[in-house]
């Protein structure tokens, strides 16, 4: 069974709110001097007078003026990157969802779309690729069997619910070339922990303390630990899930916000903050932790959080609003790194016709080996292998011709 406690989760996935800010800003920065460096190369080239991208992969049109394309490339700001990012997590869940793949298969799959993004832009990479990739990584990851194909091909037959004409379509063939690429940059680290399970958990303390500690009627106080808990699973899932919370905090801590920013709403806050505390407690005390006053601290850090799930909005971003943005996007994205355009097509149909002249290589080592030893085995040799192997030996009768 996995642990939390040494998992990469843990120890390379789960940032300050510092840390985060910052490698977000790094990332935008490079893609902000690659977009700068193309449009310096674009006014000593040629470069804009073709349909294909043009200097470091820049998205160009041979009927637009030079002029006006280097005026309207306006680079997407960091909010404005977060306003695309949200929009296409919510679409992972809403085609998870379609599909009728479990919660866990859902979180999944965006906690591997916001690790990918973590650190890079949008401009850099095709959120519309990364995050049919993110789904189907995550199918593989809960061993559900759905092909790439078929995805896409359920995907295309729903065109308008999935919002095709803004975010533009994928090619299954673009899922399977990106594959190995997208799992190297998430490290190959494919185990995620979710508050789901911790939820269960905080569940059954929270029913536990109350029937004890409170001496209430156990049917009563299970049927409203139940309403809690499923108010909270879906808080998890419509507000937690798509923030950042997920990169900052332990499923555990999650789990345990979230019950307790639905506890208002039933007017059971003392009940369970009270359950919070005496779990800390316990905690303390099975680890043999002397630091005093830490229940408490673990009460104001679960308040914290409940207060910033009460901040966080469950809206969706305006679809128009998204368009623009995905097509300013598309004016400054690197080419090369989208397997949906024709300099990657173009890159990656080089890159096969090297290994298919390496392999040719290959096998004609291969035959010349095998020829030369059926030829030793047999004593007939269809050539003077001596000479061969050395160009520039001289039959010895034409030496002796020479000396005489």
């Amino acid at each position: 069974m996995s642990n939390y406690e040494v998992s990469t989760q843990r120890h390379s996935w789960t940032l300050t709110i510092e840390e985060l800010r910052e490698l977000r800003s790094n990332g935008h920065s490079l893609s902000l001097d690659r977009i700068q460096s193309s449009q310096k190369k674009s006014l000593h080239s040629d470069a804009y007078s073709t349909t294909t991208p043009g200097g470091n992969g820049m998205i160009v049109d041979d009927h637009i003026d030079s002029n006006f394309q280097q005026e309207s490339i306006h680079p997407l700001t960091l909010s404005e990157e977060e306003i695309l990012r949200r929009f296409h997590e919510q679409r992972i869940s809403r085609i998870c969802r379609r599909l009728h793949l479990s919660t866990q298969l859902i979180a999944t799959a965006v906690v591997f779309f916001k690790r990918f993004f973590m650190s890079r832009s949008v401009m850099e990479f095709n959120p519309a690729v990364i995050s049919l990739s993110s789904i189907y990584a995550a199918l593989k990851v809960e061993e559900v069997n759905l092909s790439a194909h078929d995805l896409i091909k359920f995907i295309d037959g729903q065109a308008d619910v999935f919002c095709i004409d803004v975010v533009g379509h994928v090619k299954a063939e673009s899922l399977l070339e990106n594959e190995l690429d997208f799992l190297q940059k998430l490290k190959f680290h494919l185990i995620c922990f979710h508050p789901y399970h911790s939820l269960i958990a905080a569940e059954e303390q929270l029913s536990l303390y109350m029937k004890s500690a409170l001496n209430h009627d156990e049917e009563k106080v299970l049927n409203e630990v139940k309403k809690m808990t499923r108010d909270a699973r879906d808080v998890l899932n419509s507000r937690v899930l798509f923030s950042d919370l997920i990169l900052t905090t332990s499923p555990g801590l999650l789990a345990l916000a979230a019950l307790a920013f639905c506890s208002r709403k039933y007017a059971k806050e003392d009940q369970v903050y009270a359950m919070i505390r005496s779990l800390f407690k316990q905690v303390k005390k099975s680890v043999n932790y002397e630091e005093e006053d830490e229940e408490d601290k673990g009460v104001k850090v679960v308040e914290k959080l409940a207060a910033v799930i009460n901040g966080l909005s469950d809206s969706k971003p305006d679809v128009e609003e998204v368009r623009k943005l995905e097509l300013r996007r598309q004016l400054c994205s690197n080419a090369e790194n989208d397997p949906e355009s024709e300099v990657f097509e173009a890159k990656l149909e080089k890159k096969r016709m090297e290994l298919d002249m390496k392999r040719q290589e290959k096998y004609k080592q291969r035959a010349e080996k095998l020829r030369r030893e059926q030829a030793q085995l047999t004593g007939i040799f269809t050539t003077d292998l001596s000479s061969e192997s050395n160009p520039n030996a001289m039959d010895i009768s034409v030496k002796k011709q020479k000396i005489q």
